[in-house]
C-alpha cells in the first residue's frame, strides 16, 4: 500500500493496545476533520449546554489540544506500507472511511479512542506515541 495515496487512510496499532492512530496524511486529515466537526456540534449537545462557562472553556481547550496533538504525530510520509494485523486501511471519500479489508472492518471503532476522548482521558495512549501533553 502506498502511504502517500490521498484516497487511502492508514491507521497503525498503538504498541500493546487495541487502539489505532493515524499513520498517513489522509488519516490525519480525517481525524482533524472529525474533531473539528465535533467541536462545531458542541452547542447542540444538551449536556454541554448545561455546563458552567469554565467547564465549557475547559472542554474546548481539550478539543483544541487534541487538534494540535494530531498535527504532532510522526507519519509515514511516502513509500510502501506492508499490510499487517497492526495496520488498518480505508478508502477515504467525502469525509467517510470505508474499510478495505477484514481487519479494518473488525477494528474500525478502535480508531475513535483517540478522536473521541479528550487528551486528558487518553494521556497514556498519547505518551505511547511519544507525544507529551
Amino acid at each position: 500500500m502506498e502511504a502517500s495515496n490521498q484516497k487511502i487512510a492508514i491507521f497503525k496499532r498503538i504498541l500493546n493496545e487495541n487502539f489505532f492512530y493515524p499513520y498517513n496524511k489522509t488519516a490525519i486529515k480525517y481525524c482533524i476533520d472529525t474533531v473539528s466537526s465535533n467541536i462545531s456540534k458542541l452547542d447542540e449537545n444538551v449536556n454541554y449546554r448545561l455546563l458552567e462557562s469554565q467547564e465549557k472553556h475547559d472542554i474546548l481547550n481539550q478539543y483544541n489540544l487534541l487538534l494540535n496533538l494530531f498535527n504532532d504525530i510522526k507519519i509515514k510520509k511516502n513509500g510502501k506500507i506492508k499490510i499487517t494485523q497492526d495496520i488498518m486501511i480505508f478508502d477515504y471519500s467525502n469525509g467517510n472511511l470505508i474499510p478495505l479489508n477484514k481487519n479494518s472492518s473488525i477494528n474500525f471503532l478502535n480508531i475513535y479512542q483517540l478522536i473521541s476522548n479528550t487528551p486528558k482521558i487518553n494521556k497514556n495512549l498519547w505518551e505511547k506515541l511519544k507525544i507529551k501533553l
